[in-house]
């Protein structure tokens, strides 16, 4: 009984507190294509790509999603979908000198008064908008006007005497739109 009224106690302050309502949990689960709602495999089968694709079903705090994960060009391509099979996002993992000077100028330019020192470990350019602009996207090389872009840009730092990474979202000519704590799943193995 104790231990039940600890895990309440633990669970309000934890969805309550604001510092715990920027942070993201996600444990990626490998799963077959069968196992995914049928809207999301038919977006994906209807993108006509030509590289095997991997299904991972991603668990979170409040909200279960599906990632479809693949290679396009050269790059890394991961389409996410809701619970449901409603498509969210597409997105593409770049390097720095991939995104205009500018907005790349306001993204580091914020990173730096935010976090001070830090290193970027991933960004993608995601793109949202109708699911028909996004196959013509895949298709034609190019987008439309239709796609709204933004930046996923992982970093880690170090605040008070520890590494700590971080998930920010900028928009198009980087302007900050979203920050998240990543947690990183606690493993019982040695990893070496």
């Amino acid at each position: 009984m104790k231990y039940q009224k600890f895990l309440v106690l633990i669970s309000i302050i934890a969805f309550t507190h604001p510092g715990f309502a920027q942070t993201k949990y996600e444990q990626e689960i490998r799963i077959r294509q069968i196992e995914v709602p049928k809207k999301a495999g038919d977006f994906v089968d209807g993108m006509q790509l030509t590289r095997k694709i991997k299904w991972y079903k991603e668990i979170g705090h409040l909200r279960t999603s599906f990632e479809a994960k693949t290679k396009y060009k050269g790059k890394r391509l991961s389409i996410e979908f809701s619970g449901n099979g409603n498509f969210e996002d597409l997105e593409v993992e770049i390097h720095t000198n991939e995104i205009p000077p500018d907005t790349y100028k306001n993204i580091s330019e914020y990173l730096s008064g935010t976090l001070g020192k830090y290193v970027i470990e991933k960004i993608q350019i995601q793109y949202r908008g109708d699911p028909k602009s996004i196959r013509r996207y895949t298709q034609h090389l190019g987008s439309d006007g239709d796609l709204i872009i933004h930046y996923e840009v992982e970093v880690a730092a170090k605040m008070d005497g520890s590494f700590v990474k971080f998930e920010y979202l900028f928009n198009e000519d980087g302007a900050f739109v979203k920050q998240s704590r990543i947690i990183q799943k606690v493993t019982d193995n040695i990893v070496y």
